[in-house]
Formats: structure tokens, sequence, C-alpha cells
């Protein structure tokens, strides 16, 4: 099967255009993704990437940059691959704010097509701040490179990043422009969690598996916690971080996404229509937060020397961890609490989905202690989903402990962060596949949740906190959420 799909991959032909090819995001994930398809031989002989930005680089000059790149992530790149890759490449130079940039990129990408007299993917690949989106998408209708007749033989389609819009409102405004460039199908809107081993894995494991499906619901389950803690500050991301903050960067999309998928219904199938339309209704059910309900079931805090990072405005309230408390309304999960949190410079690299069961009323348990049972779906440190259970000790008495069955996917040195997943996220743009993408009704129920937080917060309802790096200060400070 997968050799079937590699050689599909293979026989389409297909230029990718990255716009903002000398930014921080194709450095550190999108060159290394490409470079890794490369070498696995997916890429084909009629794909091409067209650079687009503005800096002086020409068709050669780019070559060196990019294999600098590479060099730079893959510590084992011969000279013969990098040679290899870098002929993939061609330069525009240009402006994202002026329309001839866009008519000379327009004429670029069709002399690369026209040798091979075949209908040709274009894919637009924004890797550039949310800032810039507009401006991109209306040249890009001006220049007429997105208004392509469906009998042409060019077929179009967009890729952008995350944050979509800073609130619901602009996020709109945003989806409504896009929207009027291309239909929905086209749209390609990047959550890399989604294209996680793990978090893919959540989906597999409830509905590929009998066990548990059954009592996965309100009756039987306590509460589902959702923890991403990271180890690593906002170091060189200053002046971007200060400007989105915990709960924009990570909770508006990792966190939502990996709760759609932990609650959501059982899709038809694996198709990609069937798996976003069971995401989007369970994001349909979340509950934003009534005003009496945010100052108690939501909590945020700045770890302490955040002030010193340059790029950081002075004074900043930007919060780098947040914890909220929450539930949805869809029948299945009313009454069930849902906690979910993240956080910079914790003390603990930690992300993952926590099931806690309800205590069982014939349960056998010591007089006034119940023990619960718990299912963990691990990101971080190691991928693995882990069952807990109680089993009798050895000896004489009676005497319980805790137990565990675990399965571990892989040794973590087997994982390559971001580049495996951007290597998923680029196959399947090329292929049309947008199962591991979001849908514009996604993104808008999870901005209409996120939004009455973000409110909440600029008017101080819930007042900052600070804490100490490398500690666990703002997770024991939030405790009262529960």
């Amino acid at each position: 099967m997968q050799s079937n799909q590699m050689t599909e991959n293979k026989e389409i032909p297909t230029i990718l255009i990255i716009l903002g090819i000398t930014g921080d995001l194709t450095a550190k994930k999108v060159v290394p993704a490409l470079f890794s398809l490369y070498k696995k031989g997916v890429l084909g002989d009629k794909f091409r990437i067209v650079g687009f930005g503005r800096k002086p680089f020409d068709n050669e000059s780019i070559k060196p940059f990019i294999a600098d790149l590479v060099k730079a992530k893959v510590k084992d790149a011969s000279v013969q691959e990098l040679a290899g890759f870098t002929t993939l490449f061609c330069y525009q130079q240009g402006l994202f704010e002026t329309k001839e940039s866009y008519q000379a990129l327009k004429e670029m990408l069709t002399r690369i097509q026209q040798p091979w007299q075949q209908k040709t993917n274009r894919l637009f690949y924004l890797a550039v701040p949310p800032d810039i989106y507009q401006v991109i998408f209306e040249n890009l209708k001006a220049s007429g490179l997105s208004d392509v007749p469906e009998n042409s033989d060019v077929e179009t389609r967009i890729l952008v990043e995350k944050p979509f819009g800073s609130n619901l409102e602009s996020a709109e405004k945003l989806d409504l422009l896009l929207g009027s460039l291309f239909s929905e199908d086209k749209i390609y809107r990047i959550d890399h969690y989604l294209a996680k081993e793990m978090v893919q894995n959540i989906l597999t494991f409830r509905f590929s598996n009998d066990m548990f499906e059954k009592i996965w619901n309100n009756q039987f389950i306590a509460k589902i916690e959702i923890r991403a803690w990271e180890t690593l500050g906002v170091e060189q991301r200053g002046a971007f971080y200060d400007n989105v903050g915990a709960l924009r960067d990570f909770g508006q999309n990792h966190l939502l996404q990996m709760l759609a998928l932990t609650t959501m219904e059982a899709p038809l199938d694996y198709s990609a229509h069937a798996i976003q339309l069971k995401r989007a209704q369970l994001m349909k059910t979340l509950k934003p937060l009534a005003k009496e309900d945010l100052r108690t079931h939501t909590f945020r805090a700045q770890y302490e020397g955040y002030f010193e990072i340059a790029g950081v405005k002075p004074g900043s309230k930007t919060e780098t961890y947040f914890k909220t408390k929450t539930e949805l309304s869809h029948p299945r999960w009313i009454g069930v609490p849902i906690y979910m949190e993240t956080g910079k410079r914790m003390a603990e690299q930690i992300k993952d989905v926590i099931v806690t069961f309800k205590h069982g009323e014939n349960c056998i348990c010591p007089p006034g202690l119940h023990y619960t049972n718990r299912i963990f779906f691990s990101l971080e440190p190691e991928e693995a989903i882990k069952i807990e259970f109680w089993v009798k000790k050895p000896g004489l008495t009676n005497d319980m402990e805790k137990r565990s069955l675990d399965f571990m996917l892989r040794q973590a040195s087997e994982r390559m962060q971001y580049i495996e997943e951007y290597e998923k996220l680029l196959i399947d743009s090329i292929k049309g596949d947008q199962t591991l993408f979001v849908s514009t009704s996604e993104v808008k129920s999870m901005w209409e949740f996120i939004d009455p937080i973000i409110s909440a917060w600029a008017q101080n309802l819930v007042p900052l906190k600070s804490y100490k790096p490398d500690t666990n200060a703002a997770v024991i400070e939030s405790l009262d959420l529960n």
C-alpha cells in the first residue's frame, strides 16, 4: 500500500512555491522535511521548489543557501545528496507587497511547467508571519495566480500555518478573503500536531479496537486532562511570542485538536471528509466559559525573566503558562470536566492526554479508598500508550499496588521531531488529502471558545501570576481549578 502511494506521488507533477523561503520556519522544518522526502525517493522527476523572498538570491546562489540549511539540521547529508536536492530549487526575488513580483513569479511557474505538458499542482506555502497573509492573498488574486479555471492545466492549493488570525473577528476576515480565492478543498490549514504519530494513534486506539469505546463516555469517565509542558523557553522567538502567548500559540490549536480526537464520534470511514466532519462537530460542542466562570476556571502565569528576552515588550502581560477547565455540551460528555494546560520553562517535558475513569461501585478497595484507572496517550518524553490498573501484591496480605500495561511506539532516538510531521503534511498536500489539516468550521469553533478567555484576560479579570523557570510552580498554583 505504502509503495503504491509513493509511486502515485512521484507521478503528480508539482511545483511547491515557498513564500518566505529564507525564514525560520523554512530552515527548521520545511527544508529538512523536503530533503528527507527527496532521500526516500518520493518526490519524483517532475517536482520543483520555487523560493520567493526579498533577499538577492538567484537560481544558482539559492542552492548553497539551501545546502547550508540542510547541513544545519541533518548531520549525515552527503555531498551527492545535497547536490541532487538543490537542483530542485529556483528563486524569484520579490516583495510580498509588490504586484510586479507576483507577475514575475507567474512567468517563472509557466516556464517550469511548460516542458512537462501535463496538469501540474501548484502549492503555495505561506512560510511567513500571519500578519503578512492578507497582502499575499490580495496579490495572488490580483496577479491571477489564484484564479485558475477548472479546465486549465494547473491545480492550485494553498498551505497556511497557525495561528490563523488572532481572534474570531480576524480569523473570519482572513477566511472570507481566502475563501474568495480558493475553494475549501484547496485550502490546507496546518496544525502539525495532527501529523504526530501518537496524536493519530488516539484515533486508531479508539476506533480500531473494541476494548474501551463502549465505556468512552460520561457514565464511566471522570475527567480528561491534556498537558503540554515544555522545558524550553521563548528564546529567540521573543518578538513573535510576545504578540501571541501560550493560549494562542498552543491552546487555540494543538490542545483543542487533541481534545477533538479524544472525544469525537466515530467517523464513517478514514477519509478526510469523514474525519474532518466529526472533529468539526465535536468542536461545536465546546462550551465558551461564562464571565463568572472565567475567574475560577482559567489561570495564567509568566515565568520570571521573560522580560529579559529580546523582542519582549517592557511590562508585557503575555502568558507563558495557562490552564483552563471546561466541558462539552455533547450528550456523551456532559458533566465531564476537561483540563487543558501548557507552559514554557517547566521542570519536565510532558505532552499527553490522560483519561481518568470513575471509581467502580463494586470495587474491592480498602474502606475509604477509591482506586481509579487511567489511560495515558503520551507524546513526550516517550511515545506510548499506558493503561493503569490495580493488582494484589504477592504475599500473605491483601495489599494492592498500581501496575500498568505499556505500549511503546518506538525509541525516542528513532523520532525526527518536526521533520516527520512536515513530511506527512507536504506529501498529503501533494496528494490532495486534507485529513491532517484544519477546516474552516474547526477554526471558527476554536476561536469562539478562546475569544472570551482572551477578552477576560485583557480586562485583567484573571490576574497574571509569575513562576520560577525550570519548576512546576505554575502547575501547583493552578491546582485550585480542580
